[in-house]
């Protein structure tokens, strides 16, 4: 959800993620819910792929 949208919901417990007609997901409880902006997002994005592939370097470059 944070990769594909950007959106994530911080408290993402069963009572708050709804399933309705066609799979579609409704969240509940919109006062968690934030939106991260792209460069941010991005290098989250980098940062979990340098962490499964154990590069130190790019895990670090990820995290600033």
């Amino acid at each position: 959800m944070i990769l594909k949208s950007g959106f994530f919901h911080a408290v993402p417990h069963p009572g708050n993620i709804l399933i309705c007609k066609h799979s579609e997901v409704a969240l509940l409880d919109y006062g968690q819910v934030k939106e991260l902006p792209n460069p941010l997002r991005l290098g989250y994005a980098n940062l979990v792929l340098a962490i499964a592939d154990n590069d130190q370097i790019r895990a670090s470059e990820g995290l600033r």
